[in-house]
Order: C-alpha cells, then structure tokens, then sequence
C-alpha cells in the first residue's frame, strides 16, 4: 500500500511539474519560420540557420522530437558548436505552429503524427531542400534528437547523398523494451509500467484524446515496437552517438546494445560518447564535445 501511495505521489509530481512549465523565452537570433509543402498538399514549418564562412560545403538537416513543440525554441543555441560552412534546416512536426509548446496541437496534430508520416515527411523535405541548394555539398548531415533519431536513422537508408549522422539520447532498443529496462533500474520510472500498460494501449489504440504519461495513446500504440537495429546496421556513413550517463529516458543498456550490435556485424562506424552528469537533454557543454567531433569529421571527409 506504501508503495502504491509513493507512485501516485510522483505521478502527481510529474504532472505539477510539466503543467506548471512556462514556455521558454526565444533567443534574438530565432530564425522566422517558413512553410514547406509536402506533394500531398499537407505542409509544416521549418527554420533555415547558415552557420560559418558565407561560401557554405554543407547542409544539415534535423527534425523534431516527441510531441507539440516548436523547434524555434532550440534555435540557433542548441547548434551553436557546430562550426562548419553550413546550413542547417530544421523541421517542425505537421500541425506544430511556429510558436506551439508542450502539447498544444489538436486531433489532426495526433493523428498524423504516427512513424511512417514522420519517416516520409522528413525524407521528402530533405531531398527537396537538397535540390533547391545553392551551392553542391561536400557533407550532408542528418541529427536526430530523442524519438526522432529513428526517424533519422530510417531516412538515411533511403538517402545515398547522406555523409555523416548525429544521434542524441537514444540507443537501439525498441521504446517498449527501452521502458521495461527504465521501470527495473530507476524508481521514478517504475510508474511507466509499459507491461501493465499494453493492453489498455492496445484496446484504446484508435482514440486521439486520450493519453498515457503525457502522450496520446494512439502515438504510443505506433512507436512501441519501432525497431531500429535493422536500419542501424545497413548504415555505412559515420554515425556519433551521444547520451546521458543519467538519462532517465534512456537506459544506457539500449546503447550498449547497439555497440553490441555493431561489433557483431563487424561494422565500425559508430562512436559513442557517453556523458556523465547529464540527463536526456545533454548540457551545452556535452552537446559542445559531440558537435566538435562532428566538425573535426566534416573537415577530415
């Protein structure tokens, strides 16, 4: 009975806490936001950011992570170590306004937001986006942060031009076998009790107002068995990986596996760093080390 009483207090903590969350101040350097239509007639917003020399060798793309936020509000700090002649296109979710924070999208946001939309969305934007440049890229960069690194990571297997990939906070577990590993090792996270949740995610797979733990049903019901091992692995492109050692989010299990992986197909592009002291989202510093990596690469390609 204690132990029940100690997880709904920290459910309600969690809930406090996201609700009271004010939505966070833009930088003065925040790019405007333009629309991309997609060949269905459906649309999002994206930003354009140049970083560098005004003669550009490389273009960046990125996407965003799980739910209703705008990428506006990342922009440009949380790129500013990246120091190569690039420019970088960031891409908002379908139905994400310019200034949408938290969960502030409706029906229409929910029900397009499922793996396949996203994989293709962000595929055909890229490859539009390469063919408008104005300059033939020596590097073309893919960076998934969170849920959308399996979104990243399925686009460059159907994307040749692609040279390098970054990943942050996220490894090559599935996220219901990710939430298992999470519910065993750290006891916040013993209430996303996915194995208890299955089967009501299951039945109320088809609603779009209901949720779980801050997510629709109908998202987790898509994203629980994604597995990207498969793509992981058909991969050649150098791929940098970079997680918190106190990831909440994030076992460092599901990394290890994927190192795992990698060792026993003999394949060698992967480079992981590991960071102490961090958590899902990695510390300017953190995210500083891991772009300078990336810049060292894109000199040496």
């Amino acid at each position: 009975m204690l132990t029940k009483c100690i997880y709904l207090l920290q459910a309600l903590l969690l809930v406090l806490l996201l609700g009271c969350q004010s939505v966070p101040p833009l930088s003065e350097q925040a790019p405007t936001g333009k629309l991309f239509h997609y060949p269905d007639g459906g649309s999002a917003i994206y930003y354009e950011i140049a970083f560098g020399d005004i003669k550009k060798d490389t273009a960046i793309f990125t996407y965003a992570a799980t739910g209703c936020f705008s990428l506006k509000y990342q922009l440009p700090q949380y790129f500013s170590a990246i120091k190569a002649n690039a420019t970088l296109y960031a891409l908002n979710k379908r139905y994400v306004n310019d200034l949408s924070f938290i969960n502030s999208c409706g029906d229409d946001f929910v029900r397009a937001n499922i793996f396949k939309n996203r994989q293709q969305d962000f595929i055909n934007f890229v490859k539009a986006k390469n063919a408008e440049l104005s300059f033939k890229p020596k590097n073309i960069v893919l960076i998934g942060v969170s849920e959308a690194a399996n979104v990243i990571i399925k686009a460059a297997t159907q994307l040749p031009s692609v040279t390098h990939i970054v990943i942050i906070g996220s490894g090559g577990f599935t996220m219901r076998r990710s939430l298992q590993e999470l519910k065993n090792n750290h006891l916040l996270n013993k209430i996303y009790d996915i194995d208890q949740a299955s089967k009501m995610i299951k039945n109320e797979s088809a609603s779009l107002q209901k949720n779980w733990f801050g997510n629709p049903i109908h998202w987790w019901n898509d994203i629980l068995d994604v597995d990207p091992i498969e793509d992981y692995l058909t991969i050649s492109v150098p791929i940098l990986l970079g997680v918190g050692a106190e990831d909440a989010n994030q076992p460092l299990a599901s990394v290890k596996y994927l190192e795992q992986k990698f060792t026993e197909h003999n394949k060698h592009n992967l480079t992981i760093r590991i960071y102490s002291n961090n958590g899902h989202s990695l510390s300017p510093t953190a995210r500083a080390d891991l772009f300078q990596l990336l810049n060292q690469y894109l000199v040496n390609n």
